[in-house]
């Protein structure tokens, strides 16, 4: 059984994932690329520690799973301390406490240091970096300095499914062995691995206290339509909410056209679009954003069933290709256009691929098709 969770990142993922605030509120994108790292690093270290095998004794294996070891505890140290979370593990000495009382380091009682600086002092032994450790707390009283030519491998480890470390100090003579048994290393990683979940916990309150943010803010109805569906534009925009299909309901409502075909066309849209924005509001104003895209995608991604064998295409290009900020071909977006107009959307309106802006001919592209759609659901009631 794997002694890291690794449901505990994906979790933490999950919560990173669900809200927009981490990358694009001011406040909280300060955060967001440590975070995306933290986690990204945490999901290789999980992965390699859990498949370790602590019965090899070679050299290289050890400072592997240090390295990874290491990882995972600064990460999550970095991430709670950037995102102010008290730590309440961090003076702890459970894990190493046995290690620190035996030989060769007899410290016992207020001289036993705390887990995280014994792994501290480990780490540097282990690594021999930077050749020497003389900045743990129980060394620095005594001006001593411990030096690790080397760890002990499989044929000089007298100690099975413990790491084996020589010490040299430059106040005595003799040599020391230090073992720490992989047991307590992973005891060690996996609490603070955990500490992720308190990450989670915080994330998941600062996502709630936005929603609370939000919801006190309800849109004003006292208003004319078009003022309305702005404010609920800017409120989308405020949330990181996309805002695409109510810039196309305010371009609806503002829609005005010379030719009769396609203005009595659009006012049967814009109709529509009125009559429901007090649903719209109450969307905005709940955090419903599921009712919103349901209410909105009924009109700007209606999809009619009896077209032409090229509609999808054409109608796709239509959308993606005639923007003025986006470098795309023009004139293959305006021949597909024409393409539309002739082969299905002059039943409902006059598309006129050389005088029309593009925002035109995508409004009356979204007004073919939803009148199409209701056009085949009433056939079809009629029939039923």
């Amino acid at each position: 059984m794997d002694f890291l969770d690794g449901n505990i990142c994906k979790e933490l993922r999950k919560v990173v994932n669900s809200s927009r605030i981490f990358h694009r509120d001011e406040q909280e994108k300060r955060n967001y690329n440590l975070i995306c790292a933290v986690m990204d690093r945490v999901d290789d270290s999980v992965e390699f520690l859990n498949q370790y095998n602590t019965s090899s004794q070679n050299m290289n294996d050890i400072m592997l799973f240090m390295l990874h070891s290491c990882i995972i505890k600064d990460a999550v140290q970095e991430t709670m301390e950037q995102l102010k979370i008290k730590d309440e593990q961090k003076e702890i000495k459970k894990h190493f406490m046995n290690v620190c009382a035996d030989a060769p380091l007899y410290l016992i009682g207020d001289n036993c240091p705390t887990d995280i600086k014994f792994f501290e002092y480990l780490r540097a032994l282990i690594f021999a970096h930077p050749l020497n450790t003389s900045r743990a707390p129980f060394l620095k009283e005594k001006n001593e300095i411990h030096y690790s030519p080397f760890l002990l491998s499989d044929f000089n480890n007298l100690k099975k499914d413990c790491i084996g470390i020589l010490v040299y100090s430059n106040q005595q003579s003799a040599t020391k062995t230090l073992y720490v048994p992989y047991d307590s290393l992973k005891s060690f990683i996996k609490n603070r691995y955990e500490q992720l979940i308190l990450v989670k916990n915080e994330l998941e309150r600062r996502i709630e206290n936005k929603k609370e943010e939000w919801k006190r803010k309800k849109i004003n109805r006292n208003q004319s339509d078009i003022q309305i569906l702005q404010e609920v534009y800017d409120t989308l925009n405020e949330r990181f909410c996309d805002t695409y299909e109510i810039e196309c309901f305010i371009k609806f409502l503002k829609y005005e056209s010379e030719n009769s075909k396609n203005k009595n066309s659009v006012q049967r849209i814009r109709n529509i679009i009125i009559s429901s924005i007090p649903q719209i509001c109450d969307s905005v104003d709940n955090l419903d954003y599921d009712k919103l895209a349901n209410i909105v995608d009924e009109i700007i991604y209606a999809y009619p069933k009896n077209t032409y064998q090229t509609f999808g295409y054409d109608r796709e290009k239509i959308f993606s290709y005639l923007n003025e900020n986006i470098n795309t071909d023009k004139i293959w977006g305006l021949q597909r256009a024409q393409s539309f107009s002739k082969q299905f959307a002059k039943k409902w309106v006059d598309i006129d691929v050389e005088t029309m802006s593009y925002d035109e001919i995508k409004l009356l592209t979204i007004t073919a098709c939803y009148l199409e759609l209701q056009a085949e659901k009433e056939n079809n009631n009629e029939q039923n």
